[in-house]
């Protein structure tokens, strides 16, 4: 494991391996074996919400978002099954796994701003 060198980072790893439902996280989505993947910030955040403040039990999360990238299979049926084991090993855990490598293809329908691969520049 690398050196830890700024306190900040130190604490915040002190924060994280102190809990013990985000490392059973980690652990769990580690088992998936992806290539590539992070739990997004919104755990990390209340996670650390909740030790500043002195909170014994972790604050509500509407999800647990699990990020990975894998640019050989864009299906949502893929993510459905990769939530799915989550679920099924964790069920207390309100999983949502999105392949970021998909993202281009759905993110316009459920949003008002255009993603990047296809925002064009349109005057030269």
């Amino acid at each position: 494991m690398p050196l830890v060198r700024d306190p900040l980072e130190h604490r915040l790893l002190e924060m994280l391996r102190a809990s013990a439902w985000f490392m059973d996280a980690l652990v769990t989505v580690r088992d998936l074996e992806l290539g590539s993947w992070c739990i997004g910030a919104g755990a990390i955040r209340n996670l650390v919400w909740d030790a500043l403040h002195g909170k014994a039990e972790p604050s509500a999360l509407s999800d647990v978002d699990v990020v990975h990238f894998d640019a050989s299979d864009l299906s949502r049926e893929q993510d459905l099954a990769l939530q799915a084991k989550l679920c099924e090993r964790r069920p207390a855990i309100p999983w949502e796994v999105t392949n970021q490598a998909g993202v281009h293809l759905w993110f316009e329908a459920c949003s008002a701003m255009p993603s990047i691969r296809s925002a064009r520049c349109t005057k030269r």
